[in-house]
């Protein structure tokens, strides 16, 4: 007969041997889908993996960086002015999922999630000085280069501080990957399943000059230092919205709101978007 504390230690044995697997499994398919730029399987079943990987690392206590920063050269990483937390996700209308989510906030901001690659740019007294990936929440790897070139991220701006932070995603429209495809097919190279693929290798091209004549864009979703000085999120974003193009909020959440409605909405008119939504 077993003790408690056996039985304890073998749950915790066959716990990370399944977390091992899950994460060796995401490796796997990080590489193809970054690197090689063939993924092996869906965005669907891909984001599941990446959901539950994270899941048990949360309850491991471990930190799983995002998976560019493996497959991007962080030879030269750059830190961010303040932690580049990852956007949460909600994957169902099933408000129990999302408990953990109103735990840390009293009320939360909705919209549609942009699939693209998540950049930071930061400003130095107004002027552009980096733009970097979110790595592992602490520091990326700049792309300012690539991201400077981009016709709807301004060289200079207005909020008169020494330092803040603009951060949204680097996104391809439908209609432009539409595009992209149909030439690259016509030279005989691989098609990009998703806006996501082409986006992170384009930002991988030696050609600074490749998301801009891709037609790729900048869309905000918020800031990270810097924000203090708004009252909340709306005031923030319509500063933001007369020289960005910003992300539409949805709805502002509490607990006790239909939470299932909004994201049935989104559900409902994602095919009407321009770009492509996780």
């Amino acid at each position: 007969m077993y003790s408690n504390e056996a039985v304890a230690m073998n749950k915790i044995d066959e716990f990370e041997d399944t977390f091992e697997s899950m994460l060796a499994k995401k490796e796997q398919y990080d590489r193809s889908y970054y690197q090689l730029e063939l993924p092996l399987v869906s965005d669907d079943e891909y984001d599941a993996l990446k959901g539950n990987v994270r899941e048990y690392a949360r309850n491991m206590g471990y930190d799983i960086p995002d998976e560019t920063l493996h497959y991007l050269d962080t030879k030269d990483a750059v830190r961010h002015p303040s932690r580049m937390y990852s956007l949460a996700c909600a994957t169902s209308a099933d408000k129990e999922k999302l408990r953990p989510l109103f735990k840390r906030k009293n009320r939360v901001i909705a919209e549609a999630k942009l699939d693209g690659v998540a950049i930071n740019i930061i400003y130095l007294n107004d002027k552009l000085a980096n733009a970097v990936t979110r790595g592992d929440h602490f520091k990326g790897e700049s792309m300012l280069g690539k991201i400077s070139r981009l016709e709807n991220v301004p060289a200079t701006e207005s909020l008169h501080l020494d330092v803040y932070e603009v951060r949204g995603e680097v996104v391809i429209s439908k209609e432009r990957l539409a595009a992209l495809n149909a030439e690259r097919k016509a030279q005989g190279k691989p098609i990009y399943k998703t806006g996501r693929n082409a986006v992170a290798a384009l930002l991988r091209s030696n050609d600074n000059e490749a998301l801009a004549k891709a037609g790729c864009e900048f869309v905000v979703y918020g800031m990270g230092t810097g924000k203090e000085i708004f009252s909340d999120h709306k005031s923030m974003m319509g500063f933001l919205s007369a020289r960005w193009t910003v992300t539409a909020a949805l709805d502002e959440l509490n607990w006790s709101d239909p939470i299932e409605n909004t994201f049935n909405s989104v559900k409902e008119t994602r095919d009407s978007y321009p770009y492509e939504i996780d």
